[in-house]
Order: C-alpha cells, then sequence, then structure tokens
C-alpha cells in the first residue's frame, strides 16, 4: 500500500499544474475544485486515500473508473 500513497502524492503534485493529466483526472473525472486538491495536498495520506476513494466510489464502474485508479494507485492497487 505504501506505493500507492507515493502514486497519490505525485499525482497531487502533478495535479497543481492546470491542464496536467493528474489535474484533469481529479477535477473532471473525480469532481475535485482546485481549491480543493491544494487542501487535499496538506492532509495526511490517510485522509488523502479516503477523499480520493469517496470520489472513486461516486464513479461508474468500468474501464474509465480503473484507468483512473491505476493512474492515482499505481498498476498494482
Amino acid at each position: 500500500m505504501g506505493g500507492g500513497f507515493r502514486f497519490i502524492s505525485a499525482a497531487l503534485v502533478e495535479a497543481g499544474k492546470a491542464g496536467s493529466e493528474a489535474n484533469v483526472l481529479l477535477t473532471k473525472s473525480l469532481g475535485f475544485t482546485n481549491a480543493e486538491l491544494e487542501r487535499l495536498k496538506k492532509s495526511s495520506s490517510l485522509e488523502q486515500l479516503l477523499q480520493i476513494g469517496a470520489a472513486l466510489d461516486r464513479f461508474a464502474d468500468g474501464a474509465e473508473k480503473n484507468a483512473a485508479a491505476q493512474k492515482l494507485f499505481g498498476r498494482s492497487y
């Protein structure tokens, strides 16, 4: 699971760059605002996991959800 936390942290850093793949994934696909992403970057790893997990739970099941999870948690999530 430690690898997943590293992927999330890296995605949150990348999400700070407008238009980046992580920014588009987290804002357009999962519904976070840029302000929420900034707060999330400062949160604990557990809080990041819980918030992103809740957003993924609201995402429709299927290939797109799986692809989003892989981008956020790594291939072996």
